[in-house]
Parts: C-alpha cells; sequence; structure tokens
C-alpha cells in the first residue's frame, strides 16, 4: 500500500514527539513532551534535536506552566540565534554583491521563511542560505561568485563556468563552518530541466533580506520545495524542522491546493510531497485536506516508488533495477517538459547514429562524450556501449551519467592481468532524446571506479530505428519470456498453508 510505503521514511520517533510538543494543542503537546523527557536527556541532544527543542521551548510555559523554565532549554534558543546570525554574517556579502551585479536571485527553504517572518529566528535554524538564480543568469552567477572568493573547497582555485549540477555548495573566504551558501541553479533536485522553475519566477513575491531587496516565492511554491526536499537522504542526522515551516502555511490557509496539485503532478514528485503531509496530517492534526492526500497517494508506477524508496535511503541508485527505475521518471518528466515546451522550429537536423572509440580509460577516471543532437525529442535513442576489462577487482563497475542522473552501469567480474582483455562487455541503453534535450545535456560522461581499468571502448548512438526490425522483434520477444516465466514458475510451485 502507498500509505505505509510513505510512512516507512518518516523521521525518527523522537522527532516527531518534539514536533507534536511545538505544534499540536497544549494537552497534546504536554503528553509527547513527557514521553520525549521520559525517554532521552537533555544534556545528551544531538544536533538535530537541539535544533527542534529550540521551537518547543518557545512555548514551554504553556505546556509546563507549574514547572520552573529549563535553563538549557533558554540556551538552546540563543544557540539557534546565533547560528543564524553567524550564517547571515558569512553570506550577506555575496548576496549584496549578486545584486549589485543585477542578478536575479531568490531564497528558498529556511531562508526564505526567515524573510518573510523574522520572528521565527530564535527556534527556526538556518544552517546555509539556499538562492535560486534565473536560468538566464546562471552563467554569469558562476563568476560573481567565483570573483567574489566564494569556492566549492577553499582550496580550489579553478574558476567554474560550466557547472551543471542541480546546488553547489560554496564556501566563503570569511567562512569559519563552510557551507554556508547553496547555489541553486534547479529549486527541486528530482526536476532538472531547462525552464522547469519559470512558473516559480512567475509567481514571485518581492521581499526584503536583511536590508537586500530580492525574490521569495509564492507560499505554495515555497511549500512544493520544502516538501520535496523533506524525506530526501542525509547522512548528518537532519531534523524535521520543514514541518514548522508548513504547519504555519497550513494554518494561516495560505496554501492554494489547486495550484499545489498541478505542481506536483507536473513535476510528478507525488510521493515526495505525499509522505511529509502524511506525517503532518495523521501526527500533528494539522489541516491538510482530505482530497488532496487522496489525490497524491493513489497508485503510481512501480518506477516512481522505487526512486522515492531509494532517494530517502541514499544519496544515489546503487543496483541496476535502480537506476532503470531512475532513468524511466526522469525520462518521463523530460518528455512532460518536452511537450510544455515545444522544441522551437529552425533546429538543426537529427543527426545519423556516430561512433565514439577510445583506446583506453584508467582507473578512477572520467570522460566527456558527445551526444549527437536530435530534434525530435520523443525519438528514442539508443546507446551502445562496448569495452575490454583489462584490470578489474571486487564489484567494479562501470558508470555513464548524466549531469546528476545515472543512465547506465556495467557490472564488471574481476580480471588480473592474466584474463585482463579476454571478456568484452556491451550494455544497451534506450531512452527519449529528450533525456538530454530538455536537461540541456550535451555530453555522457563515463566513469570507472578505482579497481577498474577498461581498453578498446566503442559508443555507438542511434535511434531506435537504426536497430532493425528483427532485432526489435527479438528484444520484444526476450521480454514477453522473461515476464511469463516467473508467473509459470510460481503456477507450478505447492501453494503454502
Amino acid at each position: 500500500m502507498i500509505q505505509e510505503l510513505l510512512r516507512r521514511h518518516w523521521p525518527p520517533e523522537g522527532q516527531i514527539r518534539l514536533l507534536i510538543a511545538a505544534l499540536a494543542d497544549p494537552d497534546t503537546a504536554r503528553r509527547a513532551w513527557r514521553q520525549w523527557r521520559a525517554e532521552n536527556d537533555l544534556a545528551a541532544a544531538d544536533h538535530a534535536d537541539v535544533r527542534l527543542l529550540a521551537a518547543v521551548a518557545g512555548r514551554i510555559r504553556e505546556i509546563e506552566p507549574d514547572l520552573p523554565l529549563d535553563p538549557r532549554l533558554e540556551g538552546m534558543r540563543r544557540y539557534i540565534w546565533a547560528v543564524n546570525q553567524i550564517t547571515l554574517a558569512a553570506t550577506r556579502p555575496l548576496l549584496a554583491t549578486m545584486q549589485a551585479a543585477g542578478i536575479r536571485q531568490m531564497l528558498i527553504k529556511g531562508a526564505a521563511r526567515l524573510a518573510s517572518d523574522p520572528g521565527v529566528a530564535k527556534e527556526r535554524a538556518v544552517r546555509d542560505i539556499d538562492v535560486l538564480v534565473h536560468p538566464d543568469d546562471w552563467e554569469r552567477t558562476l563568476e560573481v561568485v567565483y570573483d567574489a572568493g566564494w569556492r566549492r573547497d577553499p582550496k580550489d582555485n579553478d574558476r567554474i563556468t560550466r557547472l551543471k549540477s542541480h546546488a553547489v555548495g560554496l564556501t566563503g573566504p570569511n567562512s569559519r563552518a563552510g557551507g554556508e551558501f547553496d547555489l541553486h541553479r534547479f529549486a527541486i533536485r528530482q526536476n532538472q530541466c531547462i525552464g522547469q522553475d519559470l512558473g516559480f519566477w512567475e509567481r514571485a513575491q518581492r521581499a526584503s533580506f536583511h536590508g537586500i531587496d530580492l525574490l521569495c516565492p509564492s507560499r505554495t511554491d515555497q511549500a512544493i520545495v520544502t516538501l520535496s526536499q523533506a524525506v530526501l537522504f542525509n547522512h548528518l542526522p537532519h531534523p524535521a524542522h520543514w514541518a514548522l515551516d508548513l504547519n504555519a502555511f497550513i494554518r494561516a490557509g495560505e496554501i492554494d491546493w489547486d495550484l499545489f496539485l498541478r505542481e506536483a503532478h507536473f513535476r510528478r514528485i507525488e510521493l515526495f510531497v505525499a509522505s511529509p503531509l502524511l506525517l503532518l496530517r495523521e501526527r500533528l492534526q494539522c489541516p491538510v485536506p482530505d482530497a488532496v492526500l487522496a489525490e497524491l497517494t493513489r497508485p503510481i508506477g512501480k518506477a516512481y516508488q522505487v526512486e522515492f524508496a531509494t532517494r530517502a535511503t541514499r544519496y544515489n541508485p546503487s543496483s541496476e533495477d535502480e537506476i532503470g527505475a531512475f532513468r524511466i521518471v526522469a525520462a518521463a518528466r523530460a518528455m512532460r517538459m518536452a511537450r510544455a515546451r515545444p522544441v522551437p522550429a529552425g533546429k538543426a537536423p537529427a543527426q545519423a547514429a556516430s561512433i565514439v572509440r577510445i583506446p583506453s580509460l584508467g582507473r578512477g577516471e572520467k570522460l566527456q562524450v558527445p551526444v549527437p543532437a536530435e530534434r525530435n525529442p520523443f525519438a528514442r535513442l539508443r546507446v551502445e556501449i562496448s569495452f575490454r576489462a583489462w584490470h578489474a577487482g571486487r564489484h567494479s563497475r562501470l558508470r555513464i551519467l548524466s549531469q546528476d542522473l545515472i543512465v547506465g552501469m556495467v557490472p564488471v567480474a574481476q580480471a588480473s592481468r592474466k584474463t585482463g582483455g579476454r571478456i568484452r562487455y556491451t550494455a544497451v541503453m534506450r531512452f527519449p532524446a529528450c533525456l538530454m534535450s530538455a536537461r540541456g545535456v550535451e555530453t555522457l560522461q563515463l566513469r570507472t571506479d578505482r579497481k577498474l581499468a577498461v581498453r578498446d571502448l566503442c559508443i555507438r548512438f542511434g535511434t531506435h530505428q537504426d536497430e532493425g526490425v528483427f532485432a526489435r522483434y527479438g528484444r520484444a520477444a526476450k521480454s514477453w519470456i522473461a515476464a511469463r516465466l516467473p508467473l509459470r514458475r510460481r503456477s507450478a510451485e505447492p501453494a503454502s498453508l
């Protein structure tokens, strides 16, 4: 059942009880707070709990009016306020520099909440400032950021001019903690198609953030961005402080639910926004409409469920099934964007199939291979990669990447100097052309791991028609047989009692 999958990736129970203590009615909050205190030591609270305890401290006199205020709770509020001030002091000069350069910038996530409601600075921690840059200003923004002394790594002196990832964490010249500024090319990690966020820019509202004039998303768009990132995996203890923002928006009636549903369906992120909304409704008694949850939790394809579960438990897919699911979902999102933004007339005609040959690729090396242009965004491209494994350790893999997406992965068996080069591997990937064109991808990256060296690489680009009718029918027959065999085996097995 979809709802069971969504509940499986909620925050830890301790964090949920702190959220109840911070947001629920006084009686419910009191019970949750006492349960948390009975199971946890305030002095041993980790950083994620501290960031939520600051919100609980703001109403502790309402929850426990007869007990003296624990000074540690007030200290946590002061700590959160101080952390926010340090972050602001480190990032404000860069925001001002970008404003002076005429760069269109929009605050998102926690920074947008502070800009619209500065009074929550004592309980809403903001470790970094997230800024979305207008797509037309992206290349110029990278130059401004570099000239201002901000780097991905303090020791990195390379100019970042063609960064294609959805966001990059930057560290300033006077940074103390590091990574206080996240520069976003796209607002949402799952949606990285060109023009995907133009609706956000059309609905954005003017705001002043500590004397700097910039933009903030509408409440509905801010909810979309915040919820879409709520369950994404983070190796650090990650607080569920997104609930502090969304609870306030929903109870104030500031969410346009019709727009919310349209945007979630168009972006195909229903499961990502449904999981935190279900938590708000079931555990925090937040008035999320039943019709909204019913629309978001209707049956959805298996690939979307695999992608959701994978992103909630790790950064990247690790198995061939997960990689296939990611590719299917990314292609579906790209096709929606291609339909919404048709390819203009006058583009260069489609190129014929091409072949790229590479003598060798060493251990841990990367190689960019240009992708032939295709005018028809819905043409089904075929990419065939073959190579000889010259040296391979255990669990070696050749990965094929497109921007932030792993398009394919070829597992390679162990190979030594004696057996290296004797086995030739071949992998075929098929996807619509818009998976590349809608995302602005011009190259595919081949990447070996530290235990793999390959030789005689051959990459063939073509379309579905180039494959030949007999090959297509043969592949269809194999798929049909593979789908039927498991059913026959199961039917032959005795029924279990």
